[in-house]
C-alpha cells in the first residue's frame, strides 16, 4: 500500500467512526454537553484525571476550559487537571499507593457539584 493509500484509509476511517457517532452517540453527547452546562452554571468545576496520554489529555482539556478553546475572551470555565501536580503524585504514591492518588485529591479539592471526568483509552 503507497503512503497515500495508507493516507486516504486512515481518513476514510476516520469519517466513517464520525459518522457512526451520529446515530450511536449523539443523544449521550448531547447529555454530557446539558451537565456540564449545568456545573457550570452552578458555579462548580471540572475535575479531570487519567494516566499515561490520557493524563496529558485531562491536562489539555482542562486547558481548553480554563482558557478558551475559540474564544479567549469568554469567561474562564473552573477547571483543574489532577494529574499536574508531579510533587504530591509522586510523594503519594510512595507513601501510600498509587491507587488513591486521585481519590485524594478529590476529597481535598472536589466540592458538592463537581464534575469528575476520567479519561481513559476505550479502544485502540
Amino acid at each position: 500500500m503507497s503512503d497515500l493509500s495508507f493516507i486516504q484509509a486512515k481518513l476514510l476511517d476516520s469519517a466513517s467512526v464520525k459518522t457512526s457517532m451520529l446515530d450511536v452517540c449523539l443523544s449521550d453527547i448531547e447529555k454530557a454537553s446539558t451537565l456540564m452546562k449545568s456545573v457550570f452554571q452552578s458555579g462548580n468545576k471540572f475535575l479531570w484525571c487519567g494516566n499515561g496520554g490520557s493524563a496529558a489529555d485531562a491536562q489539555y482539556l482542562s486547558k481548553e476550559l480554563l482558557g478558551g478553546l475559540v474564544d479567549h475572551d469568554r469567561q474562564a470555565v473552573p477547571s483543574i487537571a489532577l494529574t499536574t501536580d508531579s510533587s504530591f503524585l509522586t510523594a503519594w504514591a510512595n507513601d501510600t499507593d498509587f491507587n488513591s492518588i486521585f481519590s485524594r485529591q478529590i476529597e481535598a479539592l472536589g466540592l458538592s457539584g463537581d464534575i469528575l471526568i476520567e479519561n481513559a483509552v476505550v479502544g485502540k
